[in-house]
């Protein structure tokens, strides 16, 4: 499955979701940027198309994005491993 296009928009939505959730459960990540949202001449992959219509629900991509990440509720120590590389 990894490398490969989702099959169906509730697959997009389940890789999505759980990539979120790995990033937002760990305490040693404080933000993540999503790159590549439009789609252009030579990429298709993004969640707006060429003329900037949405290809899928953007609540539904925004819902996934909006609980409080483990940072943030008080779990900041950083895993020694994080910061050090190894």
């Amino acid at each position: 499955m990894d490398g490969e296009h989702p099959k169906s928009v509730d697959e997009f939505f389940e890789r999505f979701r759980d990539l979120c959730s790995t990033l937002l459960d760990n305490t040693g990540v404080a933000g993540y940027c999503y790159t590549q949202l439009t789609d252009v001449y030579q990429e298709k992959n993004g969640i707006v198309d060429f003329q900037r219509r949405p290809k899928v629900d953007l609540g539904r991509l925004a819902a996934v994005q909006q609980r409080t990440a483990a940072i943030e509720a008080g779990h900041s120590r950083v895993p020694r491993a994080s910061w050090r590389g190894g």
